[in-house]
């Protein structure tokens, strides 16, 4: 007999990948792509610390607040724009009103873990905020599509970002990535195959390149 709860988790699977797709993407990256990705979260941490500054805070949590609550639907190097742009002005022009409402709270003192929602927006602050921690690991749509060795229909990368079952699927999957490269920190392995997937599909970023 099949039950409801495990109808609802076969149908979870809807977006369909594996741990192997991320070591094949490994397995492909240049020396350079892998120092990128090594430095990667350090890097972000840097502009994080430059937007807290402008924001008048010591912390670097404020400004890789700002920076994650602005990110959803965001290339990094618009991210980084809009991020210094909110800094300046109060008001990210590429953003929504709800996140636009997020980062003012966190510019105003709020902890960004009390504001920040989503697997993807809390991660990516946890691995900016603490580079070579063994947080959870950052799933977006470019990691998504490393996992599954393809580009999921918008509308399924939508369901699957809103899935707590799949992303933490997804983490998982990267997790074990990392069991086969000790030596690197565990977001490291997400950041080289994300830089790797974005290169292959031609995606530049026009900012902090």
């Amino acid at each position: 007999m099949v039950t409801k709860q495990r109808r609802r988790y076969k149908s979870d699977h809807f977006v369909k990948g594996s741990f192997q797709n991320i070591l094949a993407y490994m397995a492909m990256a240049d020396a350079e792509t892998i120092e990128e990705g090594k430095q990667w979260y350090s890097n972000a941490h840097i502009i994080g610390e430059q937007i807290s500054t402008m924001l008048g805070y010591d912390d670097p949590k404020y400004g890789i607040g700002v920076l994650s609550a602005l990110s959803p639907q965001m290339e990094w190097g618009d991210n980084i724009e809009q991020a210094i742009l909110f800094a300046s002005t109060g008001w990210s022009d590429m953003q929504t009103t709800d996140n636009n409402n997020k980062a003012d709270k966190i510019a105003n003192g709020v902890d960004p873990l009390s504001v920040l929602g989503g697997e993807k927006v809390r991660a990516f602050y946890q691995a900016i905020l603490t580079p070579h921690a063994d947080t959870t690991p950052v799933v977006d749509r470019h990691a998504m599509a490393v996992y599954c060795n393809y580009v999921p229909e918008t509308a399924k990368l939508s369901q699957a970002m809103g899935n707590a079952r799949v992303m933490r699927r997804i983490q998982s999957a990267y997790t074990k990535a990392h069991s086969y490269y000790p030596e690197f920190d565990r977001h490291s392995i997400q950041a080289i195959t994300w830089i790797l997937q974005r290169k292959m599909k031609e995606v530049t970023r026009r900012v902090g390149q």
